[in-house]
């Protein structure tokens, strides 16, 4: 199964989290929903999480490692408890 699943990405944040600093940020707009921001620095790498406000899931990520790496991620139309079709995993 591939790794880069919400779950995993939540994971891999907390870790960072754990072992470093977390800051809460002012609100955000992000795609019309007023966002909490977090940020996580962590030896070697910055996370900047936008929270969707009923969801409590990220919609916006951004990662950024000393080295000069980044990546923006964004998480658009999240939905939660959706039903799935019987046919959804048939190829």
């Amino acid at each position: 199964m591939d790794r880069s699943d919400i779950g995993s990405l939540l994971k891999t944040v907390k870790k960072y989290a754990d072992e470093g600093i977390v800051t809460l940020l002012s609100p955000e707009s992000v795609d019309g929903l007023l966002c909490e921001g977090v940020l996580v620095e962590a030896e070697g790498t910055v996370w900047f999480l936008w929270v969707h406000p009923e969801l409590g899931l990220p919609v916006k990520v951004e990662r950024f490692s000393d080295g000069g790496e980044g990546e923006i991620v964004f998480l658009r139309r999240l939905q939660v408890d959706v039903e799935l079709g019987k046919d959804v995993f048939l190829p």
